[in-house]
């Protein structure tokens, strides 16, 4: 079967959809699909992945031969779905900001109770994780050590969000230090501030990190299922939308960036998060027993067995 598979990244969408659908074309390829990768930003793919370079109009897939296209779109147009349903070339939507669009399988990335009829698919069981997630270590007593990134959504954030890490570094006495992830220049304020850049292997830092303060993205979700506490400061609808469903379910709590007392709410929470051990136990053992990393094969094989249809 010839399959294409559709996935950007960059400093406004972060990373989290070429991480998700990485996982996905390994895992279709033990399969035996043949999987062409088309993405306007190749180069932040592995390179086993072999991403070719893509900036066509999306529809001219239509004409390409492919026996099916997977879009993880950043925004999910009808109309474009409509024209690939229309040519007879069948669909797979990823993610959860998808429209009433026509597609041969739709796979959510959501923890809500799990869908298994008709073209849904979601729930833990369908999560696009890593099967080889580092896993955190034991929360462990002591001053804790923060990591704070908020991917691609957070430019514009930071200018509100360094008082705050300034604050929890001069009035806490649970906070060793704070590594900061992002693609922007910050002035390096304090010596226990940390900046580095982006990349793909950020996971591996919970080994060197008690606690994480992320935006809800996939980075939420790779760090739950490694059993690393962490708090939620989502920045958009997508991102808001899966906070409250992590909240419901006892994995995370979160601050409304929006709210009048968000920074004293972020403050409250993380203190809170960093001073109690019992409560980090807690997060530890929740994610890891919420979430496994099947997702990847599962996914491949509601693909495969939808195409056949």
């Amino acid at each position: 079967m010839r399959l294409a598979l559709r996935a950007d990244a960059g400093p406004e969408i972060g990373l989290g959809h070429v991480r998700r659908c990485t996982p996905l074309v390994r895992a279709l390829r033990s399969f035996g699909a043949d999987m062409s990768v088309l993405s306007a930003t190749p180069d932040e793919w592995p390179d086993d992945i072999a991403a070719s370079a893509w900036e066509e109009d999306e529809r001219a897939l239509a004409t390409q031969g492919f026996d099916g296209l997977i879009a993880d779109w950043a925004v999910t147009d009808r109309a474009t779905c409509t024209h690939f349903h229309q040519a007879g070339l069948a669909l797979v939507l990823i993610g959860n900001s998808t429209p009433d669009a026509p597609a041969r399988l739709t796979l959510r990335q959501s923890l809500r109770p799990c869908i298994e009829t008709g073209a849904v698919r979601s729930g833990a069981a369908y999560l696009l994780l890593p099967p080889d997630l580092v896993q955190a270590p034991p929360p462990r007593t002591g001053p804790q050590r923060l990591l704070v990134s908020l991917g691609g959504s957070q430019t514009g954030r930071l200018p509100d969000l360094l008082p705050v890490l300034h604050a929890l570094l001069d009035g806490s006495d649970c906070l060793q230090s704070i590594t900061l992830i992002t693609p922007e220049a910050v002035p390096l304020f304090h010596d226990r501030l940390d900046v580095r850049a982006p990349c793909d292997t950020w996971l591996s830092l919970s080994a060197d990190h008690d606690v994480a303060l992320l935006a809800g993205g996939m980075s939420a979700l790779e760090a739950l299922a490694s059993g690393w506490p962490c708090h939620l400061l989502p920045l958009n609808d997508p991102q808001r939308q899966r906070a409250r469903e992590l909240e419901e379910l006892g994995l995370a709590r979160w601050t409304d960036p929006e709210a009048q007392d968000w920074a004293q709410d972020l403050s409250t929470q993380l203190r809170r998060l960093l001073g109690k051990i019992e409560l980090r136990k807690q997060r530890h053992q929740a994610g890891r027993q919420h979430i496994d990393t099947r997702g990847p094969h599962r996914c491949a094989q509601a693909i495969l067995d939808a195409l056949k249809t």
